[in-house]
């Protein structure tokens, strides 16, 4: 297979949503007190819900307009050569958390509804060949997640954000069956893949607290790990049986030893055996787990003991952990480029197309959807940086230019 020829669907990125995103979205007695944001100076502010303010400061005059505006990102990426991607949210936290913070749990709800709806309607509703939709869930109360899973749905909405760790947000943990059993029939019945992020139990790893930035984020898939035990040794997944859970941004490379280390304790007594069920804790990983990478050779060269068909790929867009501008060539060059067709192609796109209900195929076909075609309907990529965060990426001469259809370079 040659370079041009590969097709790349990402199932982790990140919408920075726009300013105006909730006018008109939220019923008129709440919407005083509902999402706004709040410029400062500089143009450098906050999202805030009735008092409840986000932690992530953005100045939309600064951010590249593909990290806020649908039709921007679909240019940005046709300008990578990424075909597909899954946007999971930023001022309402990986899991949409901060609606748990509203004391007005209806506020709560209809931000939660709106969120969803604009999610539909603006963001992925007007490109269903290249982006994703990932519906929020109003996490304090399953019964309610149930009817939202149920509803949006009906609205092509196949995939939802759930914190890696409930009970690190108050909430009782997976481990209460009773309490999450309206949300995870929902999920079963709808088809609704259950996607967990790292960083969505609103906490990271820590040795300290004055350890490093960088040993917390050498730590971060730890957060997936334990979110992966949690699974595999609760009832969920063997209660379950249709359920599919996406871990985003863990990685891959610590999945064979987390196995072997499962195996081993499924075999250390007879007793464990016999209450965990015929299947081996392998076994039920593989059925349910999705696993996702953006740089990860030890997971690349495992990736048979991890399981082929449940690998994903991410980009991580426009966060600092993308390999900009040249990622794909990255991903090839480091790890693809020595795999059978096969096995790349489920890496790169047929695993999160069938996971996730995606099939942009349906309506471009393959040929229109490769790295080579779509670089080819598109400008050039801009050659800068992404960014360093969440909003410090400035827009400076060479990317005017670049958006108005110019080559540019760094140099």
């Amino acid at each position: 297979m040659k370079f041009e020829d590969l097709v790349f669907v990402s199932v982790d990125d990140h919408v920075l949503e726009p300013p105006n995103m909730f006018e008109g979205r939220l019923p008129s007695g709440l919407a005083e007190r509902g999402p706004k944001f709040v410029a400062g100076e500089n143009g450098q502010g906050g999202w805030v819900v009735d008092g409840v303010h986000s932690p992530w400061t953005m100045n939309y005059g600064a951010m590249r307009p593909g990290a806020w505006n649908a039709d921007e990102r679909v240019a940005e990426l046709s300008s990578i050569g990424i075909l597909g991607s899954l946007c999971f949210p930023s001022f309402p936290r990986f899991a949409g958390q901060l609606f748990m913070q509203v004391k007005d749990r209806a506020l709560g709800l209809a931000s939660v509804q709106a969120y969803n709806n604009w999610m539909v309607e603006e963001w992925a509703g007007p490109h269903p060949d290249r982006l994703i939709p990932l519906g929020l869930m109003p996490l304090w109360d399953p019964v309610a997640m149930a009817e939202e899973v149920r509803r949006i749905s009906k609205l092509g909405v196949h995939v939802v954000g759930f914190s890696e760790n409930p009970s690190k947000l108050g909430l009782p943990s997976i481990y209460d069956d009773e309490f999450w059993k309206p949300f995870w029939t929902a999920c079963c019945d709808e088809g609704t893949v259950v996607a967990t992020h790292i960083g969505s139990s609103s906490s990271l790893p820590k040795t300290s607290d004055d350890c490093s930035m960088e040993a917390t984020g050498v730590m971060i898939p730890l957060n997936l790990y334990g979110t992966a035990a949690d699974y595999v040794w609760s009832n969920v997944f063997r209660t379950y049986q249709p359920l599919k859970l996406l871990l985003a941004e863990g990685g891959t490379g610590w999945v064979p030893f987390f196995l072997e280390r499962c195996e081993i304790a499924y075999r250390a007594r007879p007793w464990v055996r016999e209450a965990y069920g015929p299947k081996s804790p392998t076994e039920v990983f593989r059925e349910h787990a999705i696993t996702c990478f953006i740089e990860d050779k030890s997971g690349v060269a495992l990736r048979h003991e991890i399981g082929i068909d449940n690998i994903c790929w991410e980009f991580d867009y426009p966060h600092g952990d993308c390999v900009w501008p040249d990622g794909l060539e990255f991903a090839w060059n480091s790890y693809l480029s020595g795999m059978p067709d096969d096995e790349v192609n489920k890496i790169t796109h047929l695993n999160a197309m069938r996971h996730l209900r995606f099939d942009p195929f349906a309506t471009r076909g393959r040929e229109a959807s490769t790295v080579g075609a779509l670089r080819a309907s598109a400008r050039p990529p801009y050659e800068g940086a992404v960014t360093g965060g969440f909003w410090d990426s400035a827009l400076g001469e060479k990317e005017a230019k670049w958006r108005s259809g110019e080559a540019v370079t760094t140099s």
